[in-house]
């Protein structure tokens, strides 16, 4: 019977779009020197690849595992030490794509040749590129400063002192004594009248058998 038609070549993986770092993982799960990790696209790294159709010469694990391969038919040789955009375009080139982290962690590429089980494999698995920091937004302009606080009233000068607020100066010779009693002592029979009207003070007294009036009145000042 004629052969069967080869099947429908699948769609050349194109690089992705995604610009940030892409998975590393081991060609057979647990056994490589360096641990699984995310890397720079530009690292060099071995590379294994994987179809989701069949491809005479390529080798499926089992049914849950797409078709792998390290050096078969469309890679010609095997691929050590290339960067991810070198094992995209292998693979590709070969009609197949880079194997998802999943599917090497399930072993699926394991023993394909090449001495790669203890290599770290490129995956096809890849993280967004950083966002580019965001111009830092200029500060807020600063608040206008309180207003200055109006200038003091001015105060009204003290009252001089003017020669009419000034006390009289004292007259000349001092201050003038105050009014002091006068008084007169004489006997009431010769001066009758000596105990009559007001006065400061009045008084009688006996002596020798007459009798006296004292009568003090205020002295005009001088």
């Amino acid at each position: 019977p004629p052969p069967p038609p080869p099947p429908p070549s699948p769609p050349s993986q194109s690089p992705s779009p995604l610009s940030g770092p892409a998975r590393l993982e081991c060609g057979r799960a647990g056994i490589c020197p360096e641990s699984p990790r995310w890397a720079d696209p530009a690292e060099l790294h071995e590379v294994r690849c994987c179809s989701d159709s069949f491809i005479g010469g390529w080798s499926q694990r089992r049914d849950s595992c797409p078709w792998t391969e390290s050096d078969g038919p469309g890679m010609d040789r095997c691929h050590d030490s290339k960067s991810l955009a070198e094992a995209e375009a292998i693979c590709a080139g070969a009609q197949a794509r880079l194997c998802s982290a999943a599917e090497l962690l399930a072993d699926c590429a394991r023993g394909t040749g090449c001495g790669h089980d203890r290599d770290l494999i490129w995956a096809g698995d890849r993280q967004a590129a950083p966002s580019p920091p965001t111009a830092a937004s200029p500060p807020p302009p600063s608040p206008p400063p309180p207003p200055s606080p109006p200038p003091p009233s001015p105060q009204p000068p003290p009252p001089s002192s003017s020669p009419s607020s000034l006390p009289p100066p004292p007259p000349p010779g001092g201050s003038p004594s105050p009014p002091h009693p006068a008084c007169v002592v004489a006997p009431l029979e010769t001066t009758p009248n000596l105990a009559l009207g007001d006065s400061l003070f009045v008084a009688t007294f006996s002596h020798d058998g007459l009798t006296f009036v004292v009568r003090c009145d205020q002295e005009e000042a001088a």
